[in-house]
């Protein structure tokens, strides 16, 4: 143990950091195919090609996660190692600066040894960030919204060190969490902390209080004013507020927290083994509330609060949605290790090492799933049909992929007829009724295009040939079976 920790503690620091992210991250370099992150990818480059978001083509994301995709198309296109090369150097990114906020957070606190500390919750970061159950392909709001995370909490705690000369960091820290917001409303949740710090810092002096606020304020609405003024400018305003709020608010109340969900019980394994392993900290830092830190007050058990609140806003949907509170987990863990450890220290160390491994074999699963499990098989059906419907067409005609995700608009490399990529979005209005009328918003777009293919399951109990009968019923008069191929039918426009 001592000699770990003077490993820890010298020059192969950083060594041992990349060692841990990459045993962490292997299973994430090779993540199958994503649905979410083809989706993001098509906007992203349908967008840069001048089509126009939320109307030409539609998802439920702010735009900063489409411009950031769009971004990866001009300098990597669809190659999709090249991509994930991009994805690593931003997590390295997010490892240094979650290490540059340990240190500084820790300093404040005084505690013993703060440098070591900072270095170990590092190398506890770097493994649970980069697992992929969360990260999945590391393409997503939350793979971008906690490295923007990690930025406007630095930038925030290099303005409270020296709140009179230093309002520049808290001008920068107000930009970073407009960003944050916009990558995702509900990671509002995890800026709570930070705002309520900064009145309880300045509540003494009124004038410095409003100044403050201000400046943070201007930061963090400066961005939004950007946008509005972007899509009030090209007319589109009403379907930006749809696509990134108002549908939002819909579906987290019609789905969050649906314990009928199928692989709700992985789920909720993974959300169980992740509160185990951080529960003595939370618990911890909870007690802060009543013994204050001399320097940083309440702001540790806040952080705390702010990311058990977050996990419980995000609902039963997919475990990659913790990603985003990880990094708070970590540094209250390093903020209460010395009281978590100490009684029965080689115990409690164990306990969190077998939770910890069970974790890790969780992402390899996912590894095996790759190459040899389900997602393989998946992604060499949908490759075959996909390639059909490529050699089938040309570059200029169209198609529906009456399914989950965009993966087949990127193995065909070809356009979907409708704004709809994926076929959850129509199913999810007409199923809880949320009145955006999508079914002929795709019926209209379909008659528009005039699609030459649909593709679909082929099996008769699939998810979106049940679901939503208005659009099969469009699908059955309008196209005819044309082959079936690896459990997937294409069927071809009936000419009229």
């Amino acid at each position: 143990m001592q000699k770990l920790r003077s490993i820890i503690s010298g020059k192969y620091f950083w060594l041992l950091s990349i060692i841990v992210f990459s045993i962490s991250r292997v299973a994430t370099w090779f993540f199958p195919f994503d649905s979410d992150h083809w989706i993001f990818y098509y906007v992203g480059r349908r967008w840069v090609q001048g089509a126009t978001i939320y109307v030409d083509m539609w998802d439920h994301k702010g735009p900063l996660i489409y411009g950031f995709n769009g971004l990866l198309y001009l300098l990597v296109g669809g190659n999709l190692v090249l991509q994930r090369i991009i994805f690593t150097i931003i997590a390295l990114i997010g490892l240094w600066l979650f290490y540059k906020t340990a240190k500084l957070l820790f300093n404040y606190m005084h505690i013993k040894d703060p440098l070591f500390t900072a270095r170990a919750t590092t190398l506890l970061f770097a493994f649970y960030v980069n697992l992929s159950q969360f990260t999945n392909s590391g393409n997503n709001c939350e793979n971008l919204g906690y490295v923007f995370l990690l930025g406007t909490l630095y930038c925030y705690l290099r303005y409270r060190k020296h709140p009179l000369n230093q309002q520049i960091w808290l001008l920068i820290s107000g930009i970073l969490a407009g960003t944050v917001f916009i990558l995702k409303e509900n990671f509002a949740f995890l800026l709570l902390p930070i705002f309520i710090d900064l009145i309880l810092i300045n509540r003494k002096n009124i004038h410095r209080l409003i100044g403050a606020i201000a400046i943070f304020a201007f930061g963090t609405l400066a961005q939004l004013l950007i946008w509005f003024i972007y899509f009030v400018h090209v007319g589109t305003f009403k379907q930006f507020y749809i696509a990134t709020f108002a549908f939002n608010d819909k579906y987290i109340s019609a789905l969050g927290w649906d314990v009928h969900e199928p692989g709700i019980a992985v789920f909720l394994g993974i959300l169980v083994l992740l509160l185990a392993f951080f529960a003595p900290f939370l618990i911890k830092a909870w007690q802060g509330f009543w013994h204050p830190d001399k320097e940083l007050g309440i702001f540790i058990p806040m952080i705390a609060v702010s990311a058990i609140i977050f996990m419980i806003s995000a609902g039963t949907f997919f475990s990659n949605y913790f990603q985003v509170a990880i990094p708070y987990l970590c540094l209250v863990a390093g903020a209460t290790a010395a009281l978590v450890f100490r009684r029965h220290k080689n115990l409690k160390l164990t306990i969190l090492i077998v939770i910890a491994a069970i974790m890790f074999l969780i992402s390899l699963k996912q590894l095996y799933n790759t190459f040899y499990g389900s997602d393989a098989a998946n992604a060499r059906d949908m490759t075959a049909a996909a390639l059909y419907i490529k050699d089938h067409t040309t570059p200029n005609q169209t198609f529906f992929a009456n399914v989950y995700g965009a993966t087949f608009y990127r193995l065909a490399d070809r356009n979907s007829g409708t704004r709809f990529i994926s076929a959850s979005h129509p199913l999810l209005d007409y199923e809880y009724n949320f009145g955006y009328n999508f079914n002929n918003e795709f019926i209209m777009d379909m008659e528009q295009s005039q699609a030459k293919y649909v593709v679909e399951s082929s099996n008769p109990n699939d998810l979106y040939r049940t679901q939503n009968p208005v659009i099969m019923r469009y699908i059955n008069l309008d196209y005819r079976l044309q082959t079936t191929i690896d459990g997937y039918d294409i069927l071809v426009r009936v000419q009229q």
